[in-house]
C-alpha cells in the first residue's frame, strides 16, 4: 500500500522504517529541511538497535523517501499522523501539531481526492478521533483510525515489527479493512474496537506501568526501613504469572517522553 508518515520522530521513523520492511510503499514528511536531508542520506536523528542498518536498506530499495512537502504523497492511501503532543502548562496534552497534520491532510485531499485512511498513531486524549473526523467531514471517502503505538525505547524496531498487539479503532467496516490490509502478515493479537477505546487503551497502558514503578519504589521505601531486600522482594513478586517481572525494577522513579506527561494527561 502507499503509505504517507508525518513527523519522523521516534514514533513516526520507526513507523516508516517498519512499514517500507514489510513492503508498502512510504513516504515520511517532516517540516525541518535538515532533518529531511539527513535522513535522505540515511542518518537518524534516533538511536535505536537495527534501525540505522534497516533505514539504509529501505531507502536503497526505493521503499522509503523523505519530503517536506505532504503533496508528494497526495496519492497515499493511508496518512499517519505520528507528531508530537506534548504537556501544555496546564498539563493537558497540547494537540497544536496534530491539528494542523489534519489541515494539511485536509489541503492535499482536495487536490487528490480518493478513498484514504488518516490513522493517528501520536497519543491522544479520548475525543481526539472524533474531533479529527468532525474537521475531515467535509472530505468524501477520508476516514479516521486511531491506532496508538507500544513502542519501547531500546527495542523500537523489533516492537513496531513484531508487537506484542496491533490495537486499532475504527468507526465503519471499510476502515477496518484497510487497516487489516496494511498489517496483513503482521503476527500479533488484534484489537478492534471503537476510536475513543483505542485512545484510552494507550493511556491507560503507560499509566499501569508508571504505576508499577511507583509501586515498587513506594516497597523499596518501606524496604529499607524493614531492613529487607526490595531486589530479592521484585524478584518473588514477579515470578508470580499474575504479576510478571517487568517494570518491578525500584530506581528513581519514571521519567522519558511519554509516561511523564501521559500520566498527567490521564489525570
Amino acid at each position: 500500500m502507499k503509505v504517507a508518515v508525518i513527523g519522523t520522530g521516534y514514533v513516526g521513523l520507526t513507523t516508516a522504517v517498519s512499514l517500507a520492511m514489510n513492503g508498502h510503499q512510504v513516504t515520511g514528511i517532516d517540516l525541518v529541511a535538515s532533518k529531511v536531508e539527513k535522513l535522505r542520506q540515511g542518518i537518524s536523528p534516533i538511536y535505536e538497535p537495527g534501525l540505522d542498518e534497516a533505514l539504509k536498506k529501505v531507502l536503497d530499495d526505493g521503499a522509503l523517501t523523505f519530503y517536506t512537502d505532504l503533496t508528494e504523497a497526495k496519492d497515499a492511501e493511508i496518512f499517519f499522523i505520528c507528531v508530537g503532543t506534548p504537556e501544555a502548562a496546564d498539563g493537558t496534552a497540547d494537540l497544536t501539531y496534530l491539528l494542523g497534520a489534519v489541515s494539511d491532510i485536509e489541503k492535499v485531499h482536495s487536490l487528490a481526492p480518493q478513498e484514504r485512511i488518516v490513522v493517528i498513531k501520536s497519543t491522544v486524549p479520548v475525543g481526539t478521533g472524533e474531533k479529527v473526523a468532525g474537521m475531515l467531514a467535509g472530505c468524501q471517502g477520508v476516514s479516521v483510525a486511531s491506532n496508538p503505538e507500544f513502542l519501547r525505547e531500546g527495542s523500537a524496531l523489533f516492537d513496531a515489527l513484531e508487537p506484542s498487539r496491533i490495537v486499532i479503532g475504527v468507526d465503519n467496516p471499510q476502515a477496518a479493512a484497510g487497516m487489516e490490509e496494511l498489517y496483513n502478515g503482521v503476527k500479533a493479537p488484534r484489537v478492534i474496537t471503537t476510536r475513543a477505546n483505542a485512545e484510552l487503551i494507550k493511556y491507560a497502558s503507560n499509566a499501569f506501568l508508571a504505576t508499577r514503578i511507583s509501586f515498587m519504589n513506594e516497597l523499596a521505601r518501606l524496604s529499607t526501613a524493614l531492613g529487607t531486600d526490595i531486589v530479592t522482594i521484585s524478584r518473588g513478586m514477579g515470578l508470580d504469572s499474575r504479576i510478571g517481572p517487568q517494570f518491578l525494577r525500584a530506581g528513581v522513579g519514571y521519567g522519558g517522553s511519554c509516561f511523564p506527561k501521559d500520566t498527567i494527561a490521564l489525570l
